[in-house]
């Protein structure tokens, strides 16, 4: 998901009953039935362009380069603004952490590609910052938050890893329970979410195909034992989508050719944005050939005024 860049991720195709799969090569949206906005745009850098941004249902920006302005016009506008909110890591070092009277809650791991501390996820301190936090950003008018860095305590030695992810559970079940007016938006989340129903919104899954690598400040392509992992907690979630979207991408190229075959045989009506037809275009219910900077916006738009 990059800084600075409006992205459109889910849409109504006909209807839907409980869950939506997206697959755009690099991102993945999936969101419940009552919940599924039509677009979604993230914009984490600086001087959010409102009047843009306020097409899309939902908007997430980074609350430290949102004014109140801006947060209010977005809703005015009719876009619902969600709140970035790092859950698992502290972004600053060991004095920035001190400064701001965390360093009780910091786990020894830092995460060094990104400049940041990996949190213990069952101390006081950091849970007691982080459901403060939520409530100042539903006060300030955000009406849900994105929910970042939910994995990063797979860094810890792994004897704690299950304690983490207890407490991980324990801690979005709490920010559910005292902010059920906010949307809480995962991404990823995979080890957490199917044990907290109703608590996740919707679910974003970057870095399927390609992700970014903070250290070199590049993209590079997602290892096959890191798309092995993926694959399972993927199938998942299609076993309850209603529909599945790729965008950009063959289909015909596995994971994709397996997702696309899994979700047919779940039931879920397909859809295949393409620029050009496919081997693995007969695998879907309907293919739409051209651009996906056309085909993504004029299908969202049919899509809307049924």
């Amino acid at each position: 998901m990059a800084s600075g860049k409006a992205t459109r991720a889910g849409s109504r195709f006909g209807g839907w009953r409980k869950l939506t799969v997206w697959l755009l090569g690099y991102l993945s949206f999936m969101g419940t039935a009552l919940a599924a906005p039509a677009s979604v745009a993230f914009w984490y850098a600086e001087k959010p362009p409102v009047a843009e941004l306020a097409q899309f249902d939902w908007v997430v920006l980074e609350p430290g380069h949102a004014s109140a302005a801006d947060v209010r016009a977005l809703r005015d506008g009719g876009a619902q603004p969600f709140a970035y909110l790092s859950i698992g890591e502290f972004a600053g070092d060991a004095a920035a952490l001190e400064k701001a009277g965390l360093s009780a809650g910091a786990s020894p791991v830092a995460n060094k590609a990104w400049g940041s501390q990996v949190m213990n996820l069952a101390t006081p301190v950091w849970r007691a910052h982080l459901l403060e936090r939520a409530a100042q950003l539903a006060k300030a008018g955000y009406t849900g938050l994105f929910l970042d860095t939910l994995d990063s305590f797979q860094l810890v030695a792994e004897d704690q890893r299950e304690t983490q992810r207890l407490a991980l559970k324990s801690l979005l079940a709490e920010l559910h329970r005292r902010q059920p007016s906010l949307k809480l938006f995962f991404n990823r989340g995979f080890e957490v979410q199917p044990e907290l129903p109703g608590v996740a919104a919707a679910m974003a899954v970057e870095s399927i195909y390609a992700g970014w690598d903070a250290g070199k400040k590049t993209y590079r392509p997602v290892s096959a034992g890191d798309r092995e992992w993926l694959k399972p907690r993927i199938e998942a979630a299609l076993a309850k989508a209603d529909l599945f979207v790729s965008i950009g991408t063959s289909g015909a190229v596995y994971p994709a050719a397996g997702f696309v075959r899994l979700a047919s045989a779940y039931g879920a009506a397909t859809l295949e944005l393409n620029l050009e037809r496919s081997e693995g275009s007969g695998w879907f219910d309907e293919s739409r050939l051209g651009p996906a900077s056309q085909l993504v916006p004029e299908w969202v738009e049919e899509m809307l005024s049924r």
